[in-house]
Formats: structure tokens, sequence, C-alpha cells
């Protein structure tokens, strides 16, 4: 099982890497643009910022923990997302607020920590890819369970066969490849 978790452990830390990096360009211009009075715009980007952040942290998880014990850790990882998403935004209002008060209402676009001239008002597509990541873990949990209850074996028995592992995990990446190719087509 160590193997299946050795080669899942490099594409996910590099999804992990993108989800960081997307959701630090999308906090970047939420703590630093004048949104002039634009609430929904302002929400779309403390969402998009927070979910594409807590998602990539999140993905280490399955990376570092041995598949043997991915039965709890998906779910948790699942729901830590549903959970730590909406604190991250509220946290992301506390910090623009607080910023706000302290430099007087000066913050905003000062070039400084700005992506040289990308317009980030709109959202590209490969910011929903967090949603993707999330059913492609729902999918593998649910074929993992399905699978588990169809050969009788008990859920948090230690004798799982590696293949029914992999076949959850192929189904689960063919769910997010087919939700990702989705998306991508929906902005085109």
């Amino acid at each position: 099982m160590e193997t299946v978790n050795c080669v899942i452990a490099v594409p996910l830390v590099l999804i992990a890497l993108f989800f960081v990096f997307t959701g630090w360009q999308r906090g970047i211009r939420f703590n630093f643009h004048y949104y002039q009075d634009n609430d929904r715009e302002k929400m779309r980007d403390n969402f998009f910022a927070s979910l594409n952040v807590v998602t990539g942290f999140l993905c280490i998880f399955p990376a570092i923990v041995s598949v043997s014990l991915w039965r709890f850790v998906v779910p948790l990882t699942l729901l830590m997302i549903l959970f730590v998403t909406p604190l991250t935004m509220l946290g992301a209002y506390w910090s623009s607020f607080l910023g706000r008060l302290m430099t007087g209402g000066r913050i905003g676009n000062t070039g400084a920590f700005w992506l040289g001239g990308k317009n980030l008002s709109t959202v590209e597509w490969y910011e929903y890819t967090p949603f993707a990541m999330i059913a492609s873990w729902v999918v593998y949990f649910l074929v993992y369970v399905a699978l588990l209850l169809l050969l009788q074996i008990e859920i948090t028995s230690d004798a799982v066969p590696i293949w029914i592992v992999i076949v959850s995990l192929v189904f689960g990446i063919t769910a997010g490849l087919i939700l990702t190719s989705i998306i991508h087509k929906k902005f085109r």
C-alpha cells in the first residue's frame, strides 16, 4: 500500500501547491482591491481565495497518511473543507477590517504584491477546480464504501485488499478529470 501512497503523493502535492497559489492570488485581490461597495464581488473573491487555500492545504493529508488510513482521513478532510472554509472567510474579513482600520482606509492597490497587470475581476475556470477535487474524493470514498459493503468487508477492517483502493482511486480520478473538463468547456 505504500507504493500507492508514493505514487499518489506527488500529484497531490503539486495540486495542493497550485490551489494555494491560485487562492493566494485571489486573496491578494481581496485584501488590496477597492471594491467600491460591491459586496458581491468582495464575497466572491473571499470565497474563492479561502476555498482554494483550504483545499490546497488539506490535499496534503491524504498524501502524508498511509493508504490504509484513508477510510478515516478522506471523510475527515471533506468535513474540514466544509467547516474550515467559512472560518477562513470570517478570518479574512476580520483581517481586511483591521487592515483598513489601522491604515485609516488607505489600504489599496499600491503596486506592492500585485500581479503585474493581470485582470482578476473575473474568476478563471481553474479557480473552480477545487470543486472537482472535492467531488473526486467523494466519488473515491463512495466507491470504496460500496465495494466494501458489496464484498461484506467491515469498513473499519485493516485487511482491505489493495485492489479496492486502486479501483476506487481510478473512479475518483476519472470523476475529477471529467468534472475538470466540463468546467473548462463551460468557460469557453
